[in-house]
Order: structure tokens, then sequence, then C-alpha cells
């Protein structure tokens, strides 16, 4: 059942589309939600999935215009279909910018609405049975194979380079398969979706890899029946030499930021800073920071701050209150709590 959301600022209009889509597509389309403006329709994705809208433009708080701007944005599989009686081009040229599936003039004729929502509702249709086939083969694969055993294993042999032991599990997988006398269409389908769990895997070094896009140049390429096994072998290979790229820039950039927070960790430094020093994206160097050196960015200053201030502590004559200084803290009460919950002991008794 497809559900739709109709959005109008009239409630007779409302009550019209309702009673259009209940007559004639009562046993294809449900509307689940009728809202007055655009607004209120964002709010209701949250609420509930929706595969169609549709959507008048003229309306309080927030626009037709916008809203399909913002759904798009948020699910470009949504469908909207605009109904207005502004007849003008800018308007109509937005919306087809936007995405829309069409742009209905009111007073609209019943056959003009009726004939739109059969192209949407087949082009609904058509994509709701590729994700249902897709999903049947995937039970199909789990069922034939060991599915997770192969994705660990694969996993693991890409990461350590070993493109002749990626290669002997996809001749195993394949011999498996072909042993059930699938078509090749499916066998190629069956391929993509082990690829696909493969390099979600091991995506943390993939991060300039398009996965979708490759995975659909390899399936045409499998499609054939031809080279199978070279053509896997390629794309294993140009895969291995990825990762290999990447994990050796990110181990050059951890190297350099913890160069970095040894020259700086007497002051005030924060995870942005490094981040920006080695060139990276905050919340990627975080994770990469805690994947290569087991533990986090704060765990790993605070750590090399309190094994500076145990040795001063022991080789030195400074206060508690200049040791806290020199090693990034400009409280002391702050660093004796720290160094407590760190040693178990305070730093008046440490010697």
């Amino acid at each position: 059942m497809i559900h739709l959301m109709i959005v109008d600022d009239e409630p007779l209009e409302r009550k019209g589309l309702e009673y259009l889509i209940e007559k004639y597509f009562k046993n294809e389309i449900r509307v689940v939600q009728s809202v007055s403006n655009g607004n209120a329709a964002i709010e209701g994705l949250e609420r509930e999935a929706i595969d169609l809208v549709l959507m008048d433009i003229q309306m309080p708080i927030m626009d037709g215009l916008q809203a399909s701007k913002e759904i798009k944005s948020k699910n470009n599989n949504i469908e909207i279909i605009i109904l207005t009686a502004f007849d003008e081009f800018e308007y109509a040229k937005k919306a087809i910018h936007i995405g829309v599936n069409d742009y209905l003039l009111k007073p609209i004729a019943n056959d003009e609405f009726l004939d739109a929502i059969e192209r949407v509702l087949l082009k609904i249709k058509i994509r709701k049975d590729r994700v249902n086939d897709l999903l049947e083969n995937e039970l199909l694969v789990e069922q034939l194979i060991n599915l997770n055993e192969y994705i660990k294993g694969i996993s693991e042999l890409l990461l350590n380079k070993d493109l002749v032991g990626s290669l002997a599990y996809f001749d195993k997988i394949i011999t498996t398969l072909e042993s059930y006398r699938i078509s090749i269409e499916d066998l190629v389908i069956s391929l993509k979706i082990i690829l696909k769990s493969v390099l979600q895997d091991v995506s943390f070094y993939l991060s300039d890899f398009d996965i979708d896009t490759s995975l659909k140049l390899l399936s045409d390429q499998l499609q054939t029946g031809d080279r199978m096994n070279v053509i896997l072998e390629g794309f294993l290979k140009d895969v291995i030499d990825k990762i290999d790229i990447t994990r050796d820039r990110s181990e050059k950039a951890v190297v350099l930021a913890k160069e970095y927070i040894k020259d700086h960790f007497n002051k005030e430094i924060s995870l942005e800073e490094v981040a920006e020093y080695v060139d990276l994206n905050p919340h990627y160097f975080s994770k990469l920071f805690k994947k290569i050196e087991g533990k986090n960015f704060k765990d790993y200053l605070i750590e090399l701050r309190m094994e500076i201030a145990k040795e001063l502590l022991k080789t030195t004559k400074f206060s508690i209150k200049e040791i806290a200084y020199k090693v990034g803290y400009n409280d002391a009460n702050y660093f004796s709590r720290a160094f407590k919950r760190y040693t178990g002991r305070p730093a008046t008794k440490y010697h």
C-alpha cells in the first residue's frame, strides 16, 4: 500500500483530494496524513513513512516549494506532485529544479489528476519491486552460504593486502552459488550484495571511494558472465590499493598529530586544532586517532600530561601549581583532581 500525505491550507481542498484517492485508488493508496502547511509536512515525515505527497504552494508558515525542497533533501525517494492555482513560470521552474514529479494547475480536471497519480504510482511500484527483489536475493544468499563468515574473512584479507586469499574466497562463493543453478543475473546480484557488505566493513579506509557507483560499474561488467575472475581480481586489487594509500596517509597524519600534541601539551589544545593541523575533518580525525592509537584524543592528551607530571613530581621541587601549569592546566585544583583520578593518589603524596 502506498502511503500518501496531502498538504494544503484549504480544508475543502484536502477533503476533495481524499475523496478522489478513496474513490479511484482505494486498494493502492492510503491517505495517512493530511496537513495544512509545509512545516507540518516536514514534521509528519518524522512520524510515518511517506511515499507520495500532494503539495499546494501558497500556504502559511512554510510554502510548498520550500517544503518540497526539504522533503527531497531528507529522502529523494519521496515523490511529490504540486497542485496550485499559480500559473507562473518561475514557480514551475523552481518545482522542476527541486525534482517534483508533476505540476498541476487548479482547478484540476479529474482525468489530468488521475493520469498524474497513475504515472507516479507506477514509478513507486517499480522502485519497491526492485528493493524487494534485492532483499529476497539477500535472503537467498544467506541461505546458500555463510554470509557473515565470508564477509568477515574477505574484509580481513583485504586489510592484510591478501589479493590471492580474497580471490580464493570469491572462487568458493561463485562455485557454491553456481551449484544451485542460479542465473547469471542472480549470481551478479549476489556478488554485489556480498561486496557491498565487505566494502562497508572496511569503509573506514575507503573515505574517497564511491561504493555504490563502483559496484554499479562492476555489475555491468560481470553481467556478460565472461572473465568473471579477472574482472573481480582487478576490482579487488583496486580496493586493496585504495585501502593501502588511505591507511598510509592516515598513519602519517596520526604521527604528525602526536608530534604536535607533544609540542603543545602544556597549552590549551583542542581536537579541532590538531585536526586542522593535519588537514583532516575533526570527526574523521577523532575516529582515526582512536582506531590507530586505541584511545581517544582526550584520553591520550590526559595520559601524556599525567605521565610528565608524575616525572616532574619525582625529579623536581616544583610546586603543584607550577607543575599543573607546566603540563597545561591553569587551575591547580582541577589538575589535582585529574591527577588523583588518573593515578589513584593525590599529587601532594606522589614521590
